[in-house]
């Protein structure tokens, strides 16, 4: 799956047991050549459903510019669908009424299918069709406009895109029969008449993008049975099968996003039962250049492309569910000038099944949604990716400065009668606040000062807080709303000293008398 909840491009999830939110970003002070370096997500929001988890798509339902996120859930009386409303600064409200859904849902994702501006949901199930819900714009939903859309056999996944030139998404669904079906959107909401193409084995993910750099949205398939990753054209409202690569494994999710030049046309990757990631770049007329292949785990389930360090290039990550005795992780490869970096790894408490990737916060940063497969839990996981936050810098010794000498006093300093203050530049994010620690050591071990809370982004050392005469280390690290804190990777330091210590020692006294006076010279 792709999650791509057309209005608003996403990046998405898939069907198990509990589900997760993280937030993210880049670091100042931590950049590369080309810009901020991209160091994780930060620690998980869990959100509660009411059972074990299907699907989970987000985007704007209540259109305030914040994404929302949107999970299917079993229970003992069929499936309902909980929307949590996202706020500015990267939490999530319950929404209190729920959308029903069909018994035996299998899949759902959020679009603008009747082209009037609010995100729609489609439903897919077990039994072959595909139902909708209107968005009202407010974060609920309407049935009826159309009656459920028949598919050949199951719905096993299901994407949106845009498919024939017109302003209504359309809906892209794999069936367990070994089809592709193509839903069009309709401003009536009537939905116009399915087109369908057998794919040559059984389809166990889909995601749509652009191909071949027409402007419509086609069609990748991962078929577990047949070891293929399909390409499939659509040419208005017709499916066609254009390409494949196979030989690659056993599918079990792709990917569809800009991986390579031009940005015009969408690349692909897959990740495989066997453990491993493999990504192409489009030639333009369905043909896949080789472009990456490393192992990613023992239990890949998810991969995404996106460009999580905004540095222009498109990203990978992977979900690895992990098998029961070993720890499911996150492994995102960041790509720049020179190739793929080494996978970075996040451990995950419990398997993720899925992802999606959105900006939970609005700041541009691509942040984490996660269904998490775990018979205890019931949680949607989201995490803030670390670049929603850059980490102050550079710091100094506002006053006075650095190594200027100041008054002696006993057990402390104060320069002509006032304090020392420390400043930094401002960390750009959503209600940042600033945590300071002093140590006399470079890794801050046993800080005299551990303060957090500070909202500005200046702070005044109390008198009698730092002994005279001494070098201390010091950083500042930006922290949010959510809980998310990032530190700058370096430390910063500055010298206390006492203008009559004349010669260094720490203290004053006949030495420094001595000093001042060989300093006058004779006379």
């Amino acid at each position: 799956m792709s999650h791509q909840h057309l209005k608003a491009p996403g990046v998405r999830f898939a069907a198990a047991g509990v589900i997760a939110v993280m937030l993210g970003g880049t670091a100042a002070g931590d950049e590369g050549p080309d810009g901020p370096r991209f160091v994780g997500f930060g620690g998980p929001v869990d959100l509660g459903v009411s059972g074990p988890p299907i699907d989970v798509d987000a985007g704007d339902v209540n259109n305030d510019g914040i994404v929302d996120v949107l999970a299917a859930s079993a229970s003992g009386f069929g499936t309902t669908v909980r929307v949590w409303l996202g706020t500015p600064d990267g939490e999530f409200v319950a929404q209190s009424s729920q959308v029903g859904a069909p018994a035996d849902t299998t899949a759902i994702r959020l679009g603008d299918f009747d082209a009037d501006g609010n995100l729609d949901l489609a439903i897919a199930d077990g039994a072959g069709s595909v139902a909708f819900r209107w968005g009202v714009g407010d974060g609920s939903f309407l049935a009826g406009g159309s009656s459920a859309v028949p598919i050949g056999g199951g719905a096993v996944d299901v994407d949106a895109g845009f498919a024939d030139g017109d302003a209504a998404a359309d809906v892209f669904v794999a069936g367990a029969d070994g089809t592709l079906t193509l839903i069009p959107g309709s401003e009536n909401r009537s939905m116009g008449d399915p087109a369908t193409v057998t794919l040559g084995g059984t389809p166990v993910s889909i995601a749509a993008g652009d191909l071949d750099g027409d402007g419509d949205h086609d069609v990748v398939v991962g078929l577990a049975d047949a070891g293929v990753v399909r390409l499939v054209r659509t040419s208005g409202l017709t499916l066609e099968l254009a390409g494949s690569v196979s030989g690659v494994g056993t599918p079990v999710a792709v990917a569809a996003g800009d991986l390579s030049d031009p940005p015009d046309r969408a690349d692909v990757a897959a990740v495989t039962e066997e453990g491993m990631l493999l990504a192409w770049s489009s030639t333009g007329d369905f043909g896949l250049t080789p472009l990456l292949e490393t192992p990613v785990g023992a239990e890949p389930s998810a991969v995404r492309i996106a460009d999580l360090d905004e540095d222009g290039d498109g990203d990978v990550l992977v979900a690895d569910a992990g098998p029961a005795e070993q720890v499911a992780r996150i492994r995102v490869l960041v790509q720049d000038p020179g190739g793929f970096a080494e996978p970075m790894e996040i451990e995950e408490t419990e398997r993720l099944v899925d992802v999606v990737l959105v900006d939970l916060d609005g700041n541009t940063s691509l942040d984490f949604v996660g269904l998490v497969d775990d018979e205890e839990f019931r949680l949607v996981r989201t995490r803030i990716n670390v670049t929603d936050v850059l980490p102050p810098g550079p710091f100094e010794l506002a006053f006075p400065a650095d190594g200027q000498t100041g008054l002696p006093r006993p057990e402390d300093l104060v320069w002509e009668g006032a304090t020392a203050r420390l400043r930094w530049t401002e960390a750009a994010g959503f209600t940042v606040t600033y945590r300071v620690r002093i140590a006399d050591n470079p890794e801050l071990i046993d800080p005299v000062v551990d303060l957090d809370g500070i909202e500005e982004v200046v702070w005044d050392v109390p008198p009698g807080t730092l002994s005279s005469s001494f070098t201390w280390y010091w950083s500042v690290e930006a922290c949010t709303a959510a809980g998310i804190t990032m530190g700058s990777p370096t430390v910063a330091q500055f010298t206390m000293t006492c203008r009559e210590d004349l010669d260094g020692d720490g203290s004053t006294g006949l030495p420094d008398l001595l000093a001042l006076l060989a300093s006058l010279g004779p006379r």
